[in-house]
């Protein structure tokens, strides 16, 4: 069943040498329960779909569809609940609260669910236990090895049980080890849990692992 829909999805963005396209007439399917690989070269519009597919950007044209719904036509409110409960991002950079603990991390989309206090404690444990993490729970992100802060990003994508999570390069700023107990980690979501999982990567061995790959150049899908 298709989840995702792309259909000639364009992203322009306006400079002072003109217009720019980072994307340009991208049109593709992702499915319920798959891992599908996004691989081309830096510059070929790989995370410019990533964040029109998260609800972070919006296209200049074209069509993008979550479950036969047009994402165009939800409001802001609608689409930032789209991007806290039906899909989870995972970067490269972590992006944590250098601040705040783990278990802060990973509570912090339940928040604005509205989630009772009681129920996120509970489920920001059993994700912190699900990654390995239960011993580093107080611990804040400068305390944690960079595999370490990327499982509790991993665990705070999962926290309002999305159906899709989304990385980008999520390997790109580990040694060859951790990036593959990482990747592991993810695979696991997806045989385990049933999480569909589109990943970002340049890595031939991350993209392998992929049920599909999806290459793009210079903002077009060139093969799939």
């Amino acid at each position: 069943m298709t989840l995702l829909e792309a259909r000639n999805l364009a992203r322009h963005y306006t400079t002072i040498a003109g217009v720019v396209p980072a994307l340009d007439g991208v049109s593709l399917e992702i499915h319920e329960g798959e891992v599908v690989a996004l691989v081309g070269q830096s510059g070929s519009g790989k995370s410019t779909l990533l964040n029109l597919l998260g609800g972070l950007d919006r296209p200049t044209s074209g069509e993008l569809l979550f479950r036969g719904r047009n994402l165009a036509t939800l409001n802001g409110p609608e689409l930032a609940r789209y991007r806290r409960c039906d899909v989870g991002m995972v970067f490269q950079s972590f992006n944590l609260i250098p601040h705040r603990p783990a278990m802060d991390n990973v509570v912090l989309p339940m928040l604005f669910e509205s989630t009772p206090k009681a129920e996120r404690k509970r489920r920001a444990a059993e994700l912190l236990e699900s990654v390995g993490l239960t011993k580093r729970a107080s611990h804040r992100p400068a305390e944690l090895s960079g595999g370490e802060q990327q499982r509790v990003a991993i665990a705070r994508s999962l926290a309002n049980q999305p159906s899709m999570l989304l990385a980008d390069e999520p390997t790109g700023n580990l040694d060859s080890r951790t990036a593959e107990e990482i990747l592991q980690l993810l695979l696991s979501l997806n045989r385990d849990h049933g999480k569909t999982l589109v990943l970002i990567t340049h890595d031939e061995h991350v993209a392998g692992v992929a049920n599909r790959r999806i290459r793009l150049k210079d903002g077009k899908v060139v093969s799939e």
